[in-house]
């Protein structure tokens, strides 16, 4: 049983299919997603505990579930396969997000909400050496993560190698040796590859993109966060799309 904590990741889980066992409430927590929680729990029939601070915590994951837990099934995650024929059956062009082994859950949370809020038909994460579905994964999302297709792979470069099969061109976010990203055409089906906090793109994997982009940087500085620049890069692709 999985934990869903903060307010708009449990209302976003109630929206979404998973199923919810249960649902922790703080006494006298109140406002509109708490009223939000109880309404979309009471239609499912959910039943909702009201706990006291000290309860709350101690079954919390993350430093602050802003007065409510619930409790359920994991997230469902997509065939690698079944993912790939999904993307292709889509009028629109493929847009997919690629996580090369980040290891920080806020970063990886805060890509799942930016993929989802641009469009994208998903994300794919390794399952070894990375962070994963966790609840502090899921809070910083924002509910993201409830319903954007997302992909566990037990090999980073076997899938970019199935993308590319596909159809789908593959770039990747390095940060000096590649164009910069305004200078390339990003108007076509695309997967962008993000790579490990402080680290860039593993060598194999960099090796297996179709082409390179960086972000340019000013005043010495030598990188920007991880899901800093997704959000500029995913956003480029959205801007050149909308054109």
């Amino acid at each position: 049983m999985a934990n869903i904590e903060g307010r708009n990741p449990v209302i976003e889980a109630l929206k979404g299919p998973r199923k919810i066992q249960q649902i922790f409430i703080k006494k006298g927590a109140g406002g509109r997603n708490i009223e939000k929680i109880k309404q979309l729990a009471a239609a499912k029939k959910i039943s909702v505990k009201f706990c006291s601070e000290q309860e709350l915590s101690s079954m919390a994951k993350t430093f602050s579930p802003q007065g409510v837990v619930a409790r359920g099934e994991e997230i469902a995650l997509w065939d690698e396969d079944e993912f790939i024929k999904y993307v292709k059956k889509d009028s629109k062009p493929a847009l997919i997000l690629v996580l090369d082994h980040l290891k920080d859950p806020h970063n990886m949370g805060a890509i799942i909400r930016t993929a989802y809020a641009a469009g994208a038909h998903g994300l794919i994460f390794p399952a070894d050496r990375a962070a994963g579905l966790t609840p502090a994964v899921l809070k910083t999302s924002s509910g993201a993560a409830e319903h954007l297709p997302l992909v566990c792979t037990v090999n980073i470069n076997n899938i970019i190698k199935k993308i590319k099969q596909s159809g789908i061109w593959v770039v990747g976010a390095e940060l000096k040796e590649a164009e910069t990203y305004y200078q390339q055409d990003l108007n076509k089906p695309l997967a962008l590859v993000v790579g490990r906090e402080g680290r860039g793109l593993k060598r194999l994997v960099k090796e297996n993109c179709d082409f390179l982009i960086k972000i340019p940087l000013k005043n010495n500085m030598d990188s920007l966060n991880v899901s800093v620049a997704a959000g500029i890069l995913v956003y480029d692709i959205v801007r050149q799309r909308d054109k």
